[in-house]
């Protein structure tokens, strides 16, 4: 097959830096046999095209648009659109074009698809459907979602949603890389490692995270957690954690290629998640992989997952997070078997298993009944 993907970024010529690891496994993975080129938005400030892992990646370097409230998608993306069709007519044709994300990728999908007459595909991630989001956001998803040739999702709980705002949806879970199935290094006693993998930023709720630690730390004192990510709100939580007297509790890491992240995984007792709203994550799905229980709020994964591989807790409540903590450091042998759990389900559903059911899905599109 011959597809185009179109991402808002995340695809790094390093391949390393700066990068969204599923993608690259998708993409990889499907390079193995399929022809795959993918648009990128917003990588670079200046257009370039490049091979990685095996696609061919066109970067439009940033197209600047006139953005607006008022501006219906089809002006405020016009340079955007102009560009992308150029590189796709110039290259094609297509058996399908997929968009990740309902917003500008999925909306430049749909569009291009309808007018070149090819099925196109578009994945909901998760904040595009938040109710916050802004009017041209939301005019985006609906145009995204009524043009397009399918919608997916990647949780059952992101399926609700999706449902609740009249959105009909494919469930298909994006899986992780052989490489991401480590075996777990830590021993069954103090000091207890925690761990979050996501940007510092108000819908990860590092926060709530945060005074949840700070309870769990009065009543076990042998306690650290790791975070990961790119801090996006200026020194906030350093100074929260300063305040809540964390400082030999927690370690701010900033951003880190993702295979020097993957020991972090190995040696955590406990994953965190505190997002407010949640489409996955993939980095819950890659502690599973090591056989690492979350703790989370009930979004995504979590919400999904709940009592039987995860212990979950209401958006914000940091009093309950700190319950599940200390009830999983508490009890081993709960804490293993929720683990051991997670990694089944990991297994199963892995990023060969993602391929083959978007293979699966582009060949019904297409009215072939299967794909290889």
């Amino acid at each position: 097959m011959k597809i185009a993907f179109i991402v808002p970024g995340g695809v790094d010529r390093s391949g390393r830096f700066k990068v969204i690891p599923h993608y690259l496994w998708l993409f990889e993975e499907f390079s193995r046999v399929h022809d795959v080129h993918v648009i990128s938005l917003y990588q670079y400030p200046a257009p370039c095209k490049y091979k990685l892992l095996g696609a061919n990646i066109y970067d439009l370097g940033n197209i600047a648009e006139e953005w607006g409230n008022d501006n219906e998608p089809a002006f405020a993306l016009r340079n955007t659109y102009a560009k992308a069709l150029e590189i796709l007519q110039t290259n094609g044709p297509w058996d399908v074009i997929h968009g990740f994300r309902g917003t500008q990728p999925g909306w430049l999908a749909a569009a291009i698809g309808r007018y070149l007459h090819t099925p196109s595909v578009v994945s909901f991630l998760g904040q595009e459907l938040n109710s916050g989001s802004s009017d041209h956001c939301r005019r985006l998803v609906t145009q995204s979602s009524s043009h397009s040739s399918c919608l997916t999702v990647a949780s059952g709980f992101m399926a609700e949603i999706a449902k609740s705002q009249g959105f009909n949806t494919r469930l298909i879970p994006f899986g992780v890389h052989d490489s991401c199935f480590q075996a777990n290094k830590t021993q069954d006693q103090p000091p207890w490692q925690l761990l979050s993998v996501a940007d510092i930023n108000h819908v990860k709720d590092h926060f709530t995270m945060l005074h949840a630690l700070k309870r769990v730390v009065e009543r076990i004192s042998q306690v650290h957690l790791d975070i990961i990510g790119v801090d996006t709100l200026d020194g906030m939580i350093l100074r929260l954690i300063e305040e809540l007297r964390l400082t030999k509790h927690v370690t701010v890491h900033g951003s880190l290629p993702n295979d020097l992240v993957r020991p972090f995984f190995q040696r955590a007792h406990l994953y965190l998640v505190t997002s407010r709203h949640e489409g996955g994550p993939i980095s819950m799905l890659e502690a599973a992989a090591c056989c690492v229980p979350t703790v989370g709020t009930k979004v995504g994964y979590v919400a999904d997952w709940s009592n039987e591989r995860s212990s979950a807790a209401e958006i914000g409540d940091a009093d309950a997070l700190a319950a599940g903590i200390l009830k999983l450091l508490d009890n081993s042998a709960l804490r293993m078997e929720l683990g051991k759990t997670a990694l089944k389900w990991a297994r199963k559903y892995d990023i060969k298993w993602t391929t083959g059911a978007l293979l699966n899905l582009y060949g019904s599109l297409l009215g072939r009944d299967r794909m290889d």
